[in-house]
């Protein structure tokens, strides 16, 4: 598995409960989730995150709890 530098990011950006990226380590954004999502919410909470690391090669997107 590759390993991506990613750069400190600002301050200022809100981070989701200081989660990271299950992929590369980077900082996540909360997003709105897919009606699966909600329908797997039913039987135990997620919710759905992307990665902040775009432009650094991570395509990152999914469910967290």
């Amino acid at each position: 598995m590759r390993v991506l530098r990613i750069p400190d990011f600002p301050v200022n950006r809100r981070l989701a409960n200081a989660r990271i990226c299950p992929h590369c380590n980077g900082p996540v954004e909360r997003v709105r989730r897919h009606f699966t999502d909600r329908l797997m919410s039913l039987i135990t909470p997620v919710q759905r995150f992307r990665c902040l690391a775009r432009g650094w090669e991570c395509t990152w997107e999914g469910t967290l709890p």
